[in-house]
């Protein structure tokens, strides 16, 4: 798929009036969000290198943070502090955090990913299709370079 943008000023329309309208091609495809036909949330528009072009937007058309991600995010960096404040067990300190050990242990995991990664879903500029289970493939890879990979997010640059 090839998406095109015209444009005309109408500052001075009898000027430009003869002027070709200004075209741009990005090759792109469109993809469709959940693999059964009654799950489906969407369509996303999808670079060629397969990253998502179609963020999550919210009332002011800016990128909006998918909340299940920022609330997983965040409660393991809070279960992260409080282990390093206190010194206790994994277990003791999620029972005081009114959390499951199971729970804590798996959240304790995304503290590994890189600050882009995490920048890009406190953002919400993360793509729509990325599911806290991609969050948690991703911190199995130590390198940020690899965990940009596998969620498809842009290259970081040294």
């Amino acid at each position: 798929m090839t998406r095109s943008c015209e444009s005309q000023h109408r500052r001075n329309e009898s000027s430009e009036s003869n002027a070709p309208p200004s075209r741009v091609d990005l090759p792109a495809r469109l993809e469709c969000i959940g693999h059964d036909e009654r799950l489906r949330r969407g369509r996303l528009i999808v670079a060629p290198n397969g990253r998502d072009l179609t963020p999550r937007l919210g009332a002011h058309l800016r990128p909006e943070p998918a909340p299940h991600l920022v609330r997983a995010i965040g409660q393991a960096f809070a279960l992260h502090e409080e282990l390093l404040a206190t010194g206790d067990e994994v277990n003791d300190v999620a029972r005081r955090l009114s959390l499951h050990p199971g729970r804590a242990h798996h959240l304790l995991h995304l503290t590994r990913l890189s600050p882009d990664v995490i920048r890009a879903v406190l953002t919400g500029t993360i793509g729509r299709r990325i599911a806290l289970t991609d969050l948690h493939a991703a911190a199995d890879h130590i390198e940020w370079t690899t965990q940009h990979k596998h969620l498809r997010l842009p290259a970081i640059h040294d």
